[in-house]
């Protein structure tokens, strides 16, 4: 692909991605480079448990990144987006520090995002799906992996009591 392409291209990456390991990624830089592609490499440190979630749970990261690179390329003259504004809600009260941890990440997933939890701490979170509905599915059926009594907590910036209170 390097051999065609002429167009600066940026590539973001984590170097704890489950999916495309260092070594693979160096290759394919390599490659791309080398058969005259023109790539800008940012090497991102590892990002949570997964560094290919960084797109979804790390946007306040990589988008300065890319806002950069676009000016770079004459193509971001606009006034950069203010990030949004921290969410309001509070973990749960029976979460433990990596259980507070994934409540902090999850507050920085992509929208149509659910945290599900048990009595006793158990949680899981689920992002980027086609909706807050599927979100909160996945949420508790892999909250169930680990605690049998899980309950929605939150879906994108509200409390589940009243995470569907404005589409009645």
């Amino acid at each position: 692909m390097g051999k065609t392409s002429r167009i600066p291209t940026l590539w973001i990456y984590a170097q704890n991605d489950k999916f495309f390991g260092p070594e693979l990624v160096r290759r394919l830089r390599d490659a791309f480079t080398g058969a005259g592609g023109r790539a800008q490499f940012v090497d991102f440190p590892p990002h949570g448990d997964d560094g290919h979630s960084l797109f979804s749970r790390g946007m306040p990261l990589w988008t300065p990144v890319v806002d950069d690179f676009l000016r770079d390329q004459n193509l971001g003259t606009r006034d950069i987006a203010a990030m949004p504004a921290p969410s309001p809600l509070q973990p749960p009260p029976q979460l433990r520090d990596k259980g507070r941890a994934g409540f902090a990440d999850s507050l920085s997933a992509s929208p149509h995002r659910a945290f599900a939890v048990s009595p006793k701490g158990a949680f899981a979170f689920r992002s980027g799906r086609r909706s807050t509905r599927e979100a909160a599915e996945a949420a508790l059926t892999a909250c169930a992996e680990y605690a049998p009594d899980c309950t929605l907590y939150a879906v994108d910036d509200h409390l589940a009591d009243t995470a569907n209170a404005g589409s009645r």
